[in-house]
């Protein structure tokens, strides 16, 4: 696999990248895979996201396979250089493109609707310096992934109710975003509030968000979740190595130690991104998680070459320091609060037994290996985009459904965790299935109301 001078990629076929992979063992029961047919360049950067995946899946087929896998691993990858196309203000793409740098032009998927906009108003943040925040700032507010604790109130925690603090001692920043084609479908329908989705309840009407071309847009719904860390380059951080930007930081009163809200101007870094994405072959969504190469390790280093300084991870805590535990409130505590001063999150900083003056947030490892065909495919994306921030991050993997459906939800591969977004939940967590058991706020024990794998509906007021 190689790339020709001056830029021009060499193409790369799909047999090449899964040649050295051999099939897996299969059960009896499982139906013959398919073999995959010839796809365009495995490398190809465009700000057209794909529609749909060039893959089709015989009634049944749940296997796991080497020689298809990497069709969802491209997939993924062309959707990653889509969605973080650099953008003009008014929405158009540079000309620049992906993946060559100019860090501040925001994102595809940045100018996408904060849900909070869509389903109760937008955020109003007041900053006690008393300036007034553009359109065009980057605000965070977040610090969970799952829209099921989002409130203008601040939720500082992960989707089990914890929250990530890194190295710096400071704690890790979400952000959701939804594109038009979910927008419109959201409200067209009248789903941005409870009301309204009681009515389309009473009228018979199941939650159904497009797949590809439709009415409502041209790619299908498509919902990307994000991690940013607070670079610090006196702590030694490099912005460099990440896609990063200027942003302010909105603390709400009840996350503040002061007691009042702050509006925290910081450089921040992605540290981590899920896109789903629902298409016409595949209505229970594609799910793609990618990580920072600095994150954590898959394990924990036994000895050698370390690599350092890992953002959520520590070799001097290997020996004492339990991983992938959560950090504890402090007595009295019921929620987690911001220092009005950086590291923001010190005071929930673990404290090593045999050196007292070593302070570390979460102790993170990745606790499942990425599936090596997908390796593959991210070792030749990243080889493309070398000499750019966006070389630095791995595709974990890209989930998807076997089997019959609906109602079957066979997640293919079974497991899927982002070691920043499902830190504490990794051995169990799959995208697939914790989604289709999401449902409307018209839901009731007795008539459940699916809400088509999305969980951002119940945030209607």
């Amino acid at each position: 696999m190689g790339y020709a001078s001056g830029g021009s990629l060499v193409v790369v076929s799909l047999f090449a990248l899964s040649a050295a992979f051999s099939p897996g063992p299969r059960e009896a029961a499982q139906p013959a895979a398919p073999t995959p047919t010839p796809t365009p360049p495995v490398v190809a950067f465009s700000p057209r996201i794909p529609p749909e995946v060039p893959f089709a899946r015989p009634a049944g087929y749940a296997t796991l396979d080497p020689k298809n896998q990497p069709v969802f691993d491209i997939f993924s990858w062309k959707s990653f250089a889509a969605v973080n196309w650099p953008m003009t203000p008014d929405g158009n793409p540079l000309a620049a493109g992906f993946p060559f740098k100019n860090n501040q032009a925001p994102r595809q998927w940045e100018q996408w609707a904060d849900p909070m906009a869509v389903f109760q108003g937008g955020l109003q943040p007041i900053c006690p310096d008393g300036r007034t925040l553009s359109a065009g700032d980057k605000v965070l507010h977040l610090m969970a992934k799952n829209s099921q604790i989002l409130n203008p109130d601040g939720s500082f925690q992960e989707p089990d109710g914890n929250p990530l603090i890194d190295r710096n001692l400071n704690f890790a920043l979400y952000e959701i975003r939804m594109n038009p084609d979910e927008v419109e479908y959201v409200t067209r329908n009248g789903l941005q509030s409870k009301a309204g989705q009681a009515a389309f309840a009473s009228a018979g009407k199941t939650v159904d968000f497009p797949a590809g071309p439709s009415p409502y847009g041209q790619t299908g719904a498509i919902e990307v979740k994000a991690v940013w860390r607070i670079l610090d380059t006196t702590k030694g951080d490099d912005p460099s190595r990440y896609y990063s930007r200027s942003a302010i930081v909105y603390v709400a009163a009840v996350n503040s130690d002061t007691g009042k809200p702050m509006c925290i101007d910081a450089t921040v870094g992605l540290a981590g991104l899920h896109v789903i994405h629902k298409t016409k072959d595949f209505p229970q969504w594609i799910w793609s998680s990618w990580e920072h190469v600095d994150n954590v390790p898959t394990s924990p280093p036994s000895g050698g070459t370390v690599h350092t300084p890992y953002s959520f991870y520590s070799p001097a805590y290997r020996f004492d320091l339990r991983v992938n535990t959560p950090p504890a409130r402090l007595k009295g505590q019921t929620a987690f609060t911001w220092s009005a001063t950086p590291p923001y999150a010190a005071k929930y900083a673990v404290v090593s037994k045999d050196f007292q003056h070593l302070q570390f947030g979460t102790q993170v490892i990745r606790s499942n290996t990425i599936y090596p065909p997908t390796a593959a495919v991210t070792a030749t994306w990243q080889q493309a985009m070398k000499g750019t921030p966006w070389a630095n991050y791995l595709l974990i993997g890209s989930q998807w459904v076997g089997g019959d459906s609906p109602p079957m939800t066979l997640a293919i591969p079974a497991q899927l965790a982002n070691a920043a977004i499902e830190t504490y939940i990794q051995d169990t967590a799959s995208c697939v299935q914790c989604h289709s058991m999401a449902q409307t706020t018209a839901s009731t024990p007795a008539s459940p109301r699916p809400a088509d794998f999305s969980f951002l509906l119940g945030l209607a007021q």
